[in-house]
């Protein structure tokens, strides 16, 4: 069975629920990975769609990376004449019981 949900990350309460999550690209990828790790079963898939800045926002991800111990991959992908980078990884571990933070503590500097 499949279910697709229309989910603001932030907003959900899900845990562990979903195998595959998705996002385009609005919220920074330190954001994203933070607020959408919670409702990812374990070993479930995370594709986000960014733009041209993917490679400094996954440098600007690292502490994020290392406290979820994500292993990063990206597919370059042409849309509309465009060039955009998909951002993969997997959940290989339990989401800390600190995270996700309030968003406005996530998106402060």
């Amino acid at each position: 069975n499949i279910e697709i949900g229309n989910i603001r990350a932030e907003d959900s309460e899900d845990e562990e629920k979903f195998d595959f999550i998705t996002a385009r690209a609005v919220a920074h990828l330190k954001a994203l990975i933070e607020i959408s790790h919670r409702p990812g079963k374990i070993h479930a898939k995370y594709a986000f769609l960014k733009g041209p800045k993917a490679n400094e926002e996954i440098l600007e991800s690292e502490r994020i990376k290392k406290v979820f111990k994500l292993k990063i991959k990206t597919e370059e992908v042409l849309m509309e004449n465009r060039s955009n980078i998909i951002v993969k990884y997997f959940k290989e571990s339990k989401t800390p019981n600190k995270y996700p933070r309030q968003w406005k503590d996530i998106v402060s500097k």
